[in-house]
Order: structure tokens, then sequence, then C-alpha cells
């Protein structure tokens, strides 16, 4: 017999053969995906991003169970570019995600389809608000139905998808924490 024959592991009625190298090839697939799906959840995450989407969009970076903070002690997660010559940002470039993402971008968003609503004639819920128009608004809006308003909150997710892209593929996090405060 060689060394590299597979032998049982164990005298019970196990679903698990151990080769002479001491690996298990699991008859039942399931049992080791659960196995495995167990021990990702008991392992801390080491390497994460968290988005903030508030008035802006702030963010955190932990890469090896190390915070990092760059340079300049701050890490600018929602001033990297999800918009080639997009809208102007006040930090002096185009496109930035907070001019999407962010509580004030998405209202800059609705404002911006209120005023091709009007020029086209088309009727929106979004121009209906009595005083300044809100990020809360713009959600509501969408969750009844109105048109405008979702593609608004649907523009928004692409941006957001992009910049979550964007560290997905710079970083190679296990996790992107998005959180915001709610009222």
């Amino acid at each position: 017999k060689s060394d590299s024959a597979e032998k049982p592991a164990s005298s019970s009625s196990s679903s698990s053969v151990t080769n002479a190298n001491g690996h298990s090839n699991d008859r039942h697939p399931s049992e080791s995906k659960k196995k495995k799906k167990k021990k990702r959840e008991q392992e801390p995450v080491k390497d994460l991003v968290l988005l903030t989407l508030g008035t802006g969009v702030g963010a955190g970076l932990i890469l090896a169970g190390n915070l990092v903070s760059g340079a300049t002690g701050t890490i600018e997660g929602g001033h990297h570019i999800v918009c080639q010559g997009g809208k102007p940002c006040p930090c002096g470039q185009r496109g930035c995600m907070e001019q999407y993402c962010s509580a004030t971008g998405v209202v800059g968003l609705a404002k911006d389809a209120i005023k091709r609503c009007k020029e086209c004639g088309t009727a929106t819920a979004l121009s209906k608000h009595g005083g300044p128009l809100t990020c809360k608004q713009v959600f509501e809006d969408a969750l009844s139905g109105d048109e405008t308003a979702l593609g608004v909150v649907k523009e928004m997710c692409h941006y957001l998808a992009v910049g979550c892209i964007n560290f997905m593929r710079i970083v190679d996090p296990a996790v992107i924490v998005l959180t915001t405060k709610t009222d």
C-alpha cells in the first residue's frame, strides 16, 4: 500500500475520508460548506472599509488589523472620483463620491431632476414638498413609487457601487460596511 492511499478517518460511519497527508475529502459538500462558513464567522475581520453616509461621505480603513490614517492623518473617502468630469465639488475636483452619495449629494441630484421635470412638463412628488427638500423625502418619494425620485435613488446607488468597487479593487477588503445616522 502506498503512503498516498486513502484511509478512513475513524471507525465510525463518518462521511469523510482522510488521505495520507491528513486532508479531508468530504463526501457531503453541504457539511463542508457549513464548517467553512462557521470558521469564517469565528475569525475576526482584519481588512475592512467603513463608509459613513451623512451630509458628507466619511471613510475608515483597517488593513491587516491596523487603522490606516494616511500621511495627513485622514482618509478622504468621499473625495475619490466616481464620475469622470462629474459635478463640481468644493474640494476642487469634479465627480467626487460625496457629490452623489451623501445626503447633500442626493438632494442635489433631486434638484437637478426636478429642473428636468419642469423643463419637459413631467410631474414629480419631489417638487411638492414645502420647505427645503431633504434626502429622507427623496427616499420616501421613491418608496411611494415616484419615478423621478426612484431615478435619483438609482443614480445614487450606481455611484455608491462604483465607489465600493474602487475600494474593492484598490484595498481588497474582506468587508465594506455602510453606515448612516437614522432619525
